[in-house]
């Protein structure tokens, strides 16, 4: 049985991100990550999102995504600071994923196919060695 520093369960994409964000920026095996998804493949609601065209941040400022959450802001608030919506948009451009503004400010991958960003989320698993686990618990 293999040994692992970190387990993220759920392929979401959260789970997905969390699994990125623990290998750290460089990637480079440090730590030895598995993600467990229960289903057939991860991602299965995020190609569904936005009736698959995935708006995945919103193009406004920080202070303006807190007033949506209410009481709850102050709790998301260090959260949101130390990786914005500004920082998710830089992440999938770094990555060849440009992007599209609706007049809502709502952001979509250019092509509205909410496939690419998942696609983005696995290929950088990919490159970090994680290992992904589908059909588990």
């Amino acid at each position: 049985m293999e040994q692992y520093d970190v387990i993220v369960i759920g392929g979401g994409p959260a789970g997905l991100f969390a699994a990125i964000a623990s290998q750290g920026q460089g990637g480079n095996g440090l730590r030895k990550v598995l993600l467990l998804e229960k289903n057939p493949k991860p991602g299965r609601k995020l190609r569904l999102s936005g009736a698959g065209q995935c708006n995945f941040t919103h193009g406004g400022d920080i202070k303006d995504f807190l007033s949506h959450y209410g009481e709850n802001g102050r709790f998301l608030k260090r959260a949101l600071y130390n990786f914005s919506n500004q920082d998710l948009i830089k992440f999938f451009k770094a990555r060849g994923l440009d992007f599209v503004e609706n007049p809502e400010g709502k952001i979509f991958p250019i092509t509205m196919k909410a496939e690419d960003v998942l696609e983005v989320l696995l290929k950088e698993c990919d490159k970090k060695a994680i290992d992904i686990l589908c059909n588990h618990r």
